[in-house]
Protein backbone atom coordinates (compact mmCIF):
# COMPACT_ATOMS: atom_id res chain seq x y z
CA UNK A 1 0.00 0.00 0.00
CA UNK A 2 1.47 3.09 -0.81
CA UNK A 3 1.18 6.24 1.17
CA UNK A 4 0.72 9.85 0.27
CA UNK A 5 3.34 12.32 0.52
CA UNK A 6 1.18 14.76 2.71
CA UNK A 7 -0.08 11.76 4.68
CA UNK A 8 3.57 10.79 5.23
CA UNK A 9 4.05 14.53 6.34
CA UNK A 10 1.43 14.65 8.80
CA UNK A 11 2.67 11.19 10.41
CA UNK A 12 6.27 12.48 10.27
CA UNK A 13 4.84 15.66 11.79
CA UNK A 14 3.33 13.80 14.60
CA UNK A 15 6.62 11.77 15.67
CA UNK A 16 8.48 14.60 15.50
CA UNK A 17 6.05 16.40 18.11
CA UNK A 18 5.31 13.32 20.59
CA UNK A 19 9.27 13.06 20.24
CA UNK A 20 10.19 16.43 21.62
CA UNK A 21 7.90 15.97 24.88
CA UNK A 22 8.40 12.59 25.43
CA UNK A 23 11.94 12.42 27.25
CA UNK A 24 11.06 15.18 29.90
CA UNK A 25 7.79 13.41 30.26
CA UNK A 26 9.24 10.46 31.16
CA UNK A 27 11.94 11.71 33.02
CA UNK A 28 9.28 13.42 35.32
CA UNK A 29 7.40 9.88 35.88
CA UNK A 30 10.88 8.14 36.79
CA UNK A 31 11.75 11.41 39.03
CA UNK A 32 7.78 10.87 40.60
CA UNK A 33 8.58 7.28 40.92
CA UNK A 34 5.44 6.72 38.87
CA UNK A 35 6.60 4.16 36.11
CA UNK A 36 4.29 1.84 37.67
CA UNK A 37 1.58 3.38 36.36
CA UNK A 38 2.76 3.07 32.94
CA UNK A 39 1.74 0.08 31.30
CA UNK A 40 4.07 -2.76 29.91
CA UNK A 41 2.59 -2.66 26.49
CA UNK A 42 2.87 1.30 26.31
CA UNK A 43 6.74 0.81 27.19
CA UNK A 44 6.93 -2.01 25.15
CA UNK A 45 5.20 -0.32 22.16
CA UNK A 46 7.93 3.24 22.57
CA UNK A 47 11.09 0.75 22.92
CA UNK A 48 9.88 -1.11 19.83
CA UNK A 49 9.09 2.13 17.75
CA UNK A 50 12.12 3.60 18.69
CA UNK A 51 14.12 0.56 17.46
CA UNK A 52 12.81 0.27 14.24
CA UNK A 53 12.75 3.95 13.32
CA UNK A 54 16.51 4.05 14.80
CA UNK A 55 17.37 1.40 12.95
CA UNK A 56 16.01 2.07 9.71
CA UNK A 57 17.35 5.36 10.08
CA UNK A 58 20.63 4.32 9.84
CA UNK A 59 20.41 1.63 7.34
CA UNK A 60 18.86 3.93 4.70
CA UNK A 61 20.63 6.58 5.33
CA UNK A 62 23.79 3.98 5.79
CA UNK A 63 25.41 6.53 8.70
CA UNK A 64 25.73 6.43 12.14
CA UNK A 65 24.05 8.80 14.50
CA UNK A 66 24.57 9.16 18.03
CA UNK A 67 22.06 6.68 20.24
CA UNK A 68 21.30 9.76 22.54
CA UNK A 69 20.57 13.43 21.96
CA UNK A 70 23.05 16.07 22.74
CA UNK A 71 23.65 16.49 26.55
CA UNK A 72 21.76 13.94 27.65
CA UNK A 73 23.17 10.34 28.60
CA UNK A 74 21.86 6.76 29.81
CA UNK A 75 24.02 5.19 31.96
CA UNK A 76 25.48 1.44 32.18
CA UNK A 77 22.17 0.22 34.11
CA UNK A 78 19.90 1.59 31.40
CA UNK A 79 21.93 0.65 28.52
CA UNK A 80 22.55 -2.96 29.55
CA UNK A 81 19.19 -3.79 30.74
CA UNK A 82 17.60 -2.63 27.35
CA UNK A 83 20.40 -4.32 25.00
CA UNK A 84 19.63 -7.22 27.21
CA UNK A 85 15.58 -7.36 26.47
CA UNK A 86 16.71 -6.67 23.44
CA UNK A 87 19.10 -9.65 22.73
CA UNK A 88 16.65 -12.19 23.55
CA UNK A 89 13.66 -10.69 21.90
CA UNK A 90 15.71 -11.04 18.81
CA UNK A 91 17.28 -14.75 19.74
CA UNK A 92 20.42 -12.85 19.88
CA UNK A 93 23.73 -13.87 22.04
CA UNK A 94 27.03 -12.29 22.42
CA UNK A 95 28.86 -14.06 19.65
CA UNK A 96 25.75 -12.40 17.22
CA UNK A 97 26.06 -8.97 18.34
CA UNK A 98 30.20 -9.05 18.17
CA UNK A 99 29.30 -9.43 14.59
CA UNK A 100 27.45 -6.40 14.39
CA UNK A 101 30.36 -4.41 16.23
CA UNK A 102 32.31 -1.78 13.70
CA UNK A 103 29.86 -2.45 10.82
CA UNK A 104 29.47 1.17 9.95
CA UNK A 105 32.64 3.26 9.20
CA UNK A 106 32.93 5.07 12.31
CA UNK A 107 33.88 8.00 10.38
CA UNK A 108 30.58 8.36 9.01
CA UNK A 109 29.05 9.46 12.24
CA UNK A 110 26.68 12.20 12.08
CA UNK A 111 27.93 15.86 13.64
Amino acid sequence: MSMSRSNSTELIKIVESNAKHLLPTVKEIIRNGDTSQVSDEAVQNLLLASVRLFSSKIDNENRSIPAVPDGEMANATEVAVAINELMQAAGLNMFDLAMWTGRRDPGSRAS
